[in-house]
């Protein structure tokens, strides 16, 4: 079973309702969380359900967490272009293309950093353009969901006046590395067999990155978006790659960018994290740098805290 480790300390908490305190003065009950914290995440929202959760006289209770209105949406996107499919490297002693090796070490990404949380509502795509020569995109996706976990609570009120509450993780029922793995197998597996398909030719990533974050805004759970790519970019009639980063196609992207109001955020959002990995620059280490640049320019709007960029 996979159990992060205990907090230092208790969380102190303070609960949606208040008790009277002398002349008309209140003060909320507090409540207090030990335990293991691989679950909670101290928001306003997972306080509130535990409070409404639990009833006055109850002492312990089974439940799911997180709870399906608190459940974290997923967005992972994977790039199967032809510069992807075309660049080969040696993996485990076998030569396969960069998308695959892509795949696989995203995989190992997932299960290494516990990226995947209990609940995750996840959406899996698959992008690129001009398949066969024609004027065709793509964006076929499938939806699956890591299971959330079975948490043991006990419950103890420790004042009578204003009800302040003891909450304790005895233990967390199910066993989320089973259930890691098994959502982690389903990602790589529909993401190999896609990339196997087909070879498109173009990779308009800028286009579909604003696409699924526009698509997404809906959703007013947190959000992760993350998108698997080379960083090789298809953008109107410039191609952004090892083979051409000049400053003026630089400038012509970003200015083209700009007209057509194309950037995902314009305003931080702290509930949105995004992940653009795999990206590949042939070992010019130039070209790295400009990619990050052009890359980080694009989200330049959200918190650069909440956007990774990883070489696999």
């Amino acid at each position: 079973m996979l159990l992060i480790p205990l907090l230092g300390s208790l969380a102190v908490i303070a609960s949606i309702s208040s008790c009277k305190v002398g002349n008309n003065k209140s003060r909320e009950p507090n409540i207090e969380i030990e335990g293991a914290s691989s679950w909670y995440k101290e928001t306003k929202e997972e306080k509130e359900y535990l409070l409404k959760t639990f009833y006055q006289d109850e002492t312990s209770k089974i439940i799911s967490w997180p709870p399906e209105e608190l459940q974290r949406y997923v967005d992972i996107s994977i790039d199967a272009t032809q510069s992807s499919l075309d660049s080969k490297i040696l993996y485990q002693g076998k030569e396969i293309s960069w998308a695959e090796y892509n795949v696989r070490k995203f995989a190992e990404y997932l299960i290494k950093g516990h990226v995947l949380l209990p609940g995750d509502k996840i959406t899996l795509r698959i992008f690129g353009s001009k398949p066969n020569k024609q004027e065709i995109s793509q964006d076929q996706s499938l939806d699956i969901v890591n299971l959330p976990s079975q948490i043991e609570i006990a419950s103890t009120i420790y004042t009578s006046r204003y009800k302040d509450r003891h909450l304790k993780v005895v233990k967390i029922v199910s066993n989320y590395s089973d259930d890691e793995n098994e959502t982690v197998s389903k990602i790589q597996s529909w993401c190999l067999q896609q990339i196997s398909n087909d070879i498109y030719t173009k990779s308009p990533l800028f286009h579909h990155i604003a696409n699924v974050k526009r698509n997404t805004d809906s959703k007013k759970v947190k959000r992760l978006l993350i998108f698997i790519t080379d960083g090789h970019i298809d953008f109107e009639d410039l191609y952004f790659s090892p083979r051409d980063y000049s400053e003026h196609t630089i400038i012509k992207i970003k200015k083209t960018v700009e007209e057509l109001k194309l950037r995902p955020f314009d305003k931080p959002d702290p509930n949105t994290s995004v992940i653009v990995f795999g990206l590949y620059y042939k070992f010019d280490e130039r070209f790295r740098q400009k990619q990050s640049e052009l890359i980080r320019w694009f989200f330049d709007q959200q918190d650069p805290n909440l956007v990774t960029l990883i070489t696999s």
